[in-house]
């Protein structure tokens, strides 16, 4: 079974140099210390290459926080799998409630990205879950089991483990 992931997404918080600052506490917070996880970090684009820096010689990862399925194109502000490799990353988060909801982002999008990351090398960290709305109706498992279900359809099960 693969070891669980511990990711801290940053969202659309620091500078650069705060995110590196940040990046330095936590790993030296946690040098040492015997985890049983998978820890990464997900700074916002701008900070990663200064939070890659910082982790030099730890074992926390290092993830980006959305990509495009598309190698390339006319994409204004997204980056791709390749663009997201090169800056040292080795996660990417897809399908989050955000992305979701402000950026109208369907399961078939986050499909698409799924195979993208996973084409590409990127461990996707992908997020489900149901909208207060949706849980208020008790739609809860239907909504989550939907959003899995569709991030994996035809995904090719040994890219799962």
């Amino acid at each position: 079974m693969r070891k669980p992931i511990v990711a801290g997404n940053w969202k659309m918080h620091f500078t650069a140099d705060e995110a590196s600052a940040v990046a330095d506490q936590i790993s030296t917070e946690l040098v040492d210390q015997n985890y049983t996880c998978d820890v990464v970090l997900c700074p916002t684009f701008t900070s990663l290459s200064s939070v890659k820096n910082a982790l030099v010689g730890t074992e926390i990862g290092l993830g980006a926080q959305n990509m495009h399925w598309e190698g390339s194109g006319a994409y204004t502000g997204d980056v791709s799998a390749e663009m997201i490799l090169t800056s040292g990353c080795q996660y990417v988060i897809l399908g989050h409630s955000e992305r979701r909801q402000y950026a109208f982002e369907s399961d078939e999008d986050v499909k698409r990205k799924v195979v993208a990351a996973l084409t590409s090398g990127l461990t996707p960290i992908v997020c489900v879950g149901e909208r207060l709305e949706q849980r208020e109706a008790e739609q809860v498992e239907e909504v989550v089991i939907g959003q899995v279900a569709a991030a994996v359809e035809n995904v090719d099960k040994d890219c799962l483990s």
